[in-house]
Parts: structure tokens; sequence; C-alpha cells
């Protein structure tokens, strides 16, 4: 997933509830582009996403993924833009399909090559300081 979320130049925080022995501030984690939390303790995962929107400072760019339908309908109300998993993983794989697209390396021909290096050796024995 990590490379997936570097490669696509993706920002995503995986948002899980903490357990009861868990320290009162939330724990978290880092790998590239991809953020985990784990709540503080008392506090629930959606809790925890809906005072992240409330924090935020532009909800129309946040998107919530989730099949909770509560926590959707929540976000949605506030502004945020939201995802069931199936419609996030099926917008992953198509933007995965199009950067793959572009990131197609040019291969020359054969032919091509050996045209191109008769070029530069002519021009380089042209170039070549005559023996005195």
């Amino acid at each position: 997933m990590n490379t997936w979320v570097s490669q696509l130049n993706l920002s995503i925080t995986v948002v899980f509830d903490g357990r009861q022995k868990d320290p009162p501030e939330a724990i978290r984690g880092h790998l590239d582009h991809l953020e985990i939390i784990y709540t503080p303790e008392h506090q629930t995962a959606d809790a925890y996403i809906l005072q992240a929107l409330h924090l935020s400072s532009n909800l129309k760019e946040e998107t919530v993924v989730s099949s909770d339908l509560e926590l959707t309908g929540i976000a949605k109300q506030k502004g945020a833009q939201v995802l069931s998993i199936e419609q996030f993983l099926a917008r992953v794989v198509k933007r995965k399909k199009r950067h793959k697209q572009t990131q197609k390396t040019f291969q020359d021909t054969k032919a091509n090559r050996d045209r191109l290096r008769k070029v530069f050796e002519e021009k380089l024995k042209n170039d070549e300081p005559p023996n005195s």
C-alpha cells in the first residue's frame, strides 16, 4: 500500500481505535506518505476523524473512506468528500493504471539505434583533428 501511496503522490491517514492501555494522546507513525494513528485512550477512531475534520482548514480537500454510514454521513454534512472502501480502491487502481501508462519508457528500434550510431561515428570521425 505504501508503494502505491508514494507512487501516486497521495497523502493518506489511517486511523485505528486505540486500546485502554495506550497513552492518553494519539500514537502516530509515518511511512513516507502513509500516516498511521492509534487514537488516544477513550476516543474512538470515528470521533478522532470527526475532530480532525473540525480542525481542517479546507474540508473540500478531505476525503473520508469508510463503510460506516453514520461517520460518512456526518463527514459529508460537514463538507468532506466520502468514499466507500470499494470506491476508494477502484479510484486507486484507476489512478495507478494512468500513472503506469505515463511512466512507460521509450524503446527505440535496433535499426534506428544502428542509424544513429553511424551518424555519431561519422560526426566524430569528421570532428577529429588531422594527424600532423
